[in-house]
């Protein structure tokens, strides 16, 4: 390794690396698909059942490479005295579990928060989290006359906000890939106001973006089949749910000290990052028929971030806002929010509003996308991050909620798949 990075000599400016041609175009600058392989999104699948609280298992047909995978949530229009929040599509989706075909591991369960957290923190750009946000359902606040509708993309392997992210062959599988969704059984987390809310979708139904060759034959899987103990490896980033039981909230100019949590309950892999916010208890749980805000992330500060006793993050007053853009290309890291005020009866009145994640980065780029590169960074399993914070209010209930994101590879063998989350 060191050959490759040190050296004897002088360097020459003229020729301090490999030369590259930038003026045209050659074998080094520019390239062609190997395979012929077309996109398009022809497969629309209904839900089994349109109820909250039920729970949908979908199998996914295996004829072609499968990419993005999009849930469509259908509500009726609002009722007097009736109100939704913004993003309901994500805070009516409790959980996510799936498997690849006939699998080795058990299936993997993505839960509440971190599926959005998980879609926010793969979007670089704060514009394209608006329109995310937006897109699983607009906040409103008295009827429209037209249906209310959601959609949202769900964070799997194969389906995220990473634009490089390659499909899987679902061809190489010998069953079909399993998607089980489970809905959350209760409107109140979404809907406010003195109305009789509903407790049904008009539709829920899933998209898929899906890739076919035009010879089945130079897929891998012919070569799998003529050898059986020929395996392929499809790295992803694997997300996985943390949220900290209730603590009071304390502000700066009233304590000395902030609030203190405990993270814990790290898989046994590379972790290359954590996203969390603080969210008020009343925010996601209302009384008094008040409209919840689910998403609506306090905007902490003084972020102090200890392992065993030694600093490992020190973000004074609210300067993670900045560090949250220095870990590779990321623009502004808020996304812009609308919250609304308590109340009962219309008229409802919401404010916008800017929150922030803060991002701890282990490794030496952000890390919720492959990129094509694994970092090496520690693991922790067994062992507990201490986080302080400042809170905006106090003796405020809050809970602190964060998705944990680290190394994982789904590995594909004789018609069978296992992951590797280590």
């Amino acid at each position: 390794m060191s050959d490759a990075i040190l050296g004897i000599k002088p360097t020459i400016m003229s020729s301090p690396g490999i030369q590259y041609n930038d003026l045209y175009y050659s074998q080094a600058n520019a390239s062609v698909s190997l395979l012929e392989c077309t996109f398009g999104w022809q497969n629309v699948i209904s839900l089994p059942s349109l109820q909250f609280g039920s729970s949908c298992q979908l199998n996914i047909p295996i004829d072609q490479f499968i990419g993005d995978v999009v849930l469509h949530l259908r509500l009726p229009d609002l009722q007097a005295n009736e109100s939704i929040t913004r993003g309901w599509g994500y805070a009516l989706l409790q959980s996510i579990g799936w498997t690849l075909g006939n699998s080795n591991s058990t299936q993997i369960v993505l839960q509440n928060d971190a599926i959005f957290q998980t879609v926010i923190a793969q979007t670089t750009d704060p514009e394209k989290r608006l329109e995310i946000l937006r897109l699983a359902g607009e906040e409103t606040l008295l009827p429209t006359g037209d249906y209310l509708d959601a959609y949202l993309l769900l964070p799997l392997p194969m389906s995220t906000m990473c634009g490089d992210k390659l499909p899987i062959d679902s061809t190489m599988l010998q069953s079909n890939i399993v998607i089980n969704l489970q809905f959350n059984s209760n409107p109140n987390c979404v809907y406010g106001g003195s109305a009789t809310h509903p407790s049904t979708f008009l539709k829920s139904e899933i998209m898929l973006r899906q890739g076919k060759l035009s010879s089945q034959a130079m897929s891998i899987r012919t070569v799998m089949q003529q050898a059986p103990e020929l395996r392929y490896a499809y790295p992803f980033i694997h997300s996985q749910y943390y949220l900290s039981p209730a603590f009071e909230g304390k502000r700066e100019s009233s304590a000395f000290q902030g609030c203190s949590v405990e993270m814990n309950s790290f898989p046994n892999a590379d972790l290359v990052g954590i996203a969390f916010y603080v969210v008020k208890v009343s925010d996601k749980s209302p009384v008094s028929n008040n409209t919840p805000n689910p998403f609506n992330a306090d905007d902490i500060s003084n972020v102090l971030v200890s392992f065993n006793g030694s600093t490992l993050f020190n973000f004074p007053a609210k300067s993670y806002r900045l560090t949250n853009m220095l870990a590779g290309a990321q623009s502004a890291s808020y996304y812009s929010n609308s919250v609304i005020s308590p109340g009962s009866v219309a008229p409802f009145i919401s404010n916008p509003k800017n929150n922030y994640l803060c991002y701890l980065d282990f490794s030496r780029e952000r890390s919720t996308c492959l990129q094509s590169h694994f970092f090496n960074v520690f693991r922790m399993p067994n062992q507990i991050l201490r986080v302080q914070f400042n809170t905006t209010q106090d003796t405020t209930q809050y809970r602190l909620i964060a998705t944990y994101f680290v190394n994982a590879v789904a590995e594909f063998q004789n018609g069978t798949s296992v992951i590797r989350i280590d």
